[in-house]
């Protein structure tokens, strides 16, 4: 299963896993995530409402209180996520940072979710790159 995944992000520059986190593990992310949207909304409303497609700095303690972000930590540093990365990405590998993406609310404004080289690189030049630069996911 975790070849395939590698292929799978070789070849695509994604993974995607069904049921890779129990329903019960899901929702206790699920909660915190909610909590932190919540209260970043609450201080960045007319971006949210306006412009934004994402928010940042998830296990910042601005928003979420320690046990909490304890949640986030214990999920990125989980035994099956980490198994996961290290079965595609080669030699060591580092969590970068937190991310909330979401539709905008003005619905007017295009969505522009990315992977980083696509603003700048052809889907052949990407899959190169894939092979020879740097390597990172998302989780979502």
């Amino acid at each position: 299963m975790m070849v395939k995944s590698a292929h799978d992000f070789d070849e695509c520059g994604y993974v995607i896993k069904h049921n890779f986190i129990p329903s019960g593990e899901l929702n206790k992310i699920k909660q915190v995530v909610l909590a932190f949207h919540h209260a970043w909304r609450a201080d960045n409303n007319d971006f949210y409402q306006n412009r934004a497609v994402n928010s940042a700095y998830l296990t910042a303690p601005k928003y979420l209180g320690e046990q909490q972000r304890l949640v986030l930590f214990q999920f990125i540093a989980s035994t099956p996520l980490v198994s996961l990365a290290a079965s595609i990405l080669s030699g060591e590998f580092r969590f970068m940072n937190t991310q909330l993406f979401f539709n905008p609310v003005n619905t007017t404004q295009l969505n522009y979710w990315h992977r980083d080289p696509q603003y700048h690189l052809t889907l052949e030049e990407q899959k190169q790159a894939l092979l020879s630069e740097p390597k990172w996911f998302t989780f979502g």
